[in-house]
C-alpha cells in the first residue's frame, strides 16, 4: 500500500526535514560496520484481539529479512507504505505523524551492544542541523539500545521533534524512527512506545505474536 497523494502537502508541512525522514539514510550504511542495509519484506494482517466479543481485529505487520521474522501492531488509523525494500513508515491520515521500521546496518562482526556514539552519529545524519534534546536507552523485543530524541525548527517555522531507536538484532541494527512536531510529540511517542510493545522476533524459535486481550 502506498501513502495517500496528500503525501505531497509534506513539503509545506514539514519543509525539507520531514521529507529526510522517508528518505535519507535509507542506503546508507552502518558507520561500524560499513556494510548495506538488509533488504525487508512485510506482509500485513487483520487478526482478531483474544477477548473480543464483537470480532474487534488489530492489523499487524509481518516482516521477513533472510531466515528472520518480525511483528509488530500497526496504530489504528495509520496507513503503511512499503514500496521501499529496506524500510517500512506508517502515517496517520493527515500525515502528520510518522513512524519508521528500517535496518539501519549490519553488526559488527562479533558484537552484541550498540555504541552510543555512533549510533549518535548516525542520529544526527537523519536530521542535519538538528539538536539532541535527550537520550535514554528502551527495549524492544529482548534487546535495548540508544534512544535520542532531536529538535530543529523548519523553514516555516514549525517546531519539529523526532525520536530514534537503535536495537540489536540478528538480522542488523534496527532502528525506529518517530517524526512529528514537537506539539503532538508526547502522542506520538504514546504510538511509538504501543508499537515496540508489540514487537516480536523469531529469534527464539517459532515467531508467536502475544495476543493482548480487548479492553474495549
Amino acid at each position: 500500500m502506498s501513502l495517500p497523494k496528500s503525501l505531497l502537502a509534506l513539503a509545506t508541512v514539514f519543509s525539507s526535514a520531514c521529507l529526510l525522514a522517508g528518505n535519507a539514510g535509507a542506503d546508507q550504511p552502518n558507520p561500524e560496520s560499513g556494510a548495506n542495509s538488509p533488504d525487508v519484506q512485510v506482509s500485513l494482517r487483520n487478526e482478531a484481539i483474544v477477548g473480543s466479543e464483537t470480532g474487534k481485529k488489530v492489523q499487524r505487520a509481518y516482516l521477513t529479512s533472510g531466515t528472520n521474522q518480525f511483528v509488530f501492531e500497526v496504530p489504528a488509523g495509520f496507513q503503511m507504505d512499503a514500496s521501499n525494500p529496506q524500510k517500512i513508515v506508517l502515517s496517520d491520515v493527515n500525515c502528520t505523524c510518522f513512524l519508521t521500521f528500517r535496518f539501519a546496518g549490519r553488526m559488527p562482526a562479533g558484537a552484541k551492544e550498540l555504541q552510543t556514539d555512533s549510533c549518535r552519529s548516525l542520529a544526527l545524519s537523519r536530521f542535519p542541523g538538528a539538536k539532541i534534546s535527550n537520550e535514554s536507552y528502551d527495549f524492544a523485543g529482548n534487546h535495548g539500545g540508544p534512544v535520542f530524541d532531536l529538535q530543529w525548527q523548519n523553514s516555516s517555522g514549525t517546531e519539529q521533534t523526532a525520536r530514534i531507536m537503535f536495537i540489536p538484532s540478528p538480522a542488523g541494527i534496527i532502528e525506529f524512527n518517530l517524526l512529528t512536531t514537537s506539539s503532538k510529540f508526547s502522542d506520538g511517542r504514546s504510538l511509538l512506545n504501543s508499537l515496540l510493545g508489540s514487537f516480536h522476533s523469531n529469534e527464539g524459535g517459532k515467531l508467536e505474536v502475544t495476543q493482548r486481550p480487548d479492553k474495549s
